[in-house]
């Protein structure tokens, strides 16, 4: 009797253990697939809904996987040694998306904190794309400004400053800064498509349709790419 009853708990913790690597692996792939979405960066990621929406599955994963615990029981040591081992990947698998969340509600906070080794610049542009990609303008303007301000230089600063002013409605300030650019842009594709936007706002939001014509005459004569020079061609006819 005696060592059927120790065989028969052998196999009943057997069973649970069964259940506790069931859960332990669905948890694993859950942690797993929140910190994907923190790596690649897909636009949902920066939704806060998103974060109620995850967190909840997640808290039920995890109760449901400690009441496993408590089922198994850490009476033998290979039950104790499985436990541990699971949690400690449990850790290692949600922590970039834990640490996507302490950077996006500390803004930029743990970006700051781990890439001390890189300039300051572009800690502030990985902390203003952070901004945009979660549609918060106001503090990504504020970074922006501060960029163009402490660089003259830095005309892709005020390039995205001017953009994101337009989208707040200041038209005015938007196409000061862009005329003052506009022609410093170092890249081809990137100067057409930026002076194209001035024109648009130019013509479309603040009635000045001969700047706009002027802005892309000068624009056509400093480029050289044919169908650079087709596309402003183009924009010209359009607004004769």
């Amino acid at each position: 009797m005696p060592c059927r009853t120790k065989s028969a708990n052998f196999w009943f913790r057997c069973e649970y253990l069964k259940m506790f690597y069931l859960w332990a692996i669905v948890c694993l792939i859950y942690c797993a697939s929140l910190s994907l979405c923190a790596r690649l960066k897909p636009n949902f990621i920066y939704n806060k809904y998103f974060h109620i929406a995850a967190f909840a599955p997640l808290a039920v994963l995890l109760v449901a996987l400690c009441r496993r615990i408590e089922d198994t029981g850490l009476f033998y040591i290979s039950a104790a040694f499985a436990v541990l081992i699971v949690l400690i990947l449990i850790v290692l698998f949600i922590l970039p998306y834990a640490l996507f969340l302490a950077d996006f509600y500390c803004h930029g906070a743990v970006t700051s904190l781990m890439g001390l080794n890189l300039p300051k610049a572009d800690r502030d542009y990985s902390r203003a794309e952070s901004a945009e990609r979660a549609q918060d303008y106001d503090r990504a303007i504020a970074i922006y400004r501060e960029l163009a301000g402490n660089d003259p230089d830095d005309v892709e600063a005020a390039r995205r400053l001017a953009v994101l002013l337009s989208r707040k409605g200041d038209y005015d300030t938007s196409a000061l800064l862009l005329k003052g650019i506009v022609h410093r842009i170092p890249d081809t594709s990137t100067r057409v498509a930026a002076a194209l936007f001035l024109s648009d706002i130019l013509c479309g939001k603040l009635s000045r349709p001969d700047e706009a014509k002027a802005l892309l005459v000068e624009l056509k004569f400093r480029i050289k790419e044919e169908k650079y020079t087709a596309i402003v061609d183009a924009k010209l006819a359009q607004l004769k």
